[in-house]
């Protein structure tokens, strides 16, 4: 089986987790950049609330507080699966797929 670039990504997320542990800290390291462009969205929509636009900085504010309720509830439910996904993964197998498709580092 050759995963996708998309697959490999996700596998070593799922090796970070079950070597770090599922928490807050590592679900925020891996989502960073889509949280900054969150914030960038609250910016907008407080700007536009108090710059003469009000309708469409609460619409910007409503997608931000739903967008960030689903990601809060994505995180929960996912920890809360994390130790079915402990006993039933096969983490020997998901090693071996990382390093198979991992291009060697090489020194000069």
């Amino acid at each position: 089986m050759k995963p996708t670039k998309y697959q490999l990504k996700v596998l070593r997320v799922w090796l970070r987790y079950y070597h770090s542990g599922y928490s807050f800290a590592q679900w925020f390291r891996g989502y960073w950049k889509v949280l900054l462009i969150m914030l960038i969205l609250l910016a907008c929509a407080i700007f536009l609330i108090f710059a003469g636009a009000p309708a469409f900085g609460w619409g910007y504010l409503g997608f931000f507080v739903g967008t960030v309720l689903r990601d809060i509830t994505y995180f929960r439910l996912g920890r809360r699966n994390w130790p079915l996904m402990l006993d039933v993964v096969n983490w020997d197998r998901v090693q071996q797929l990382v390093d198979a498709h991992d291009k060697p580092v090489t020194t000069k």
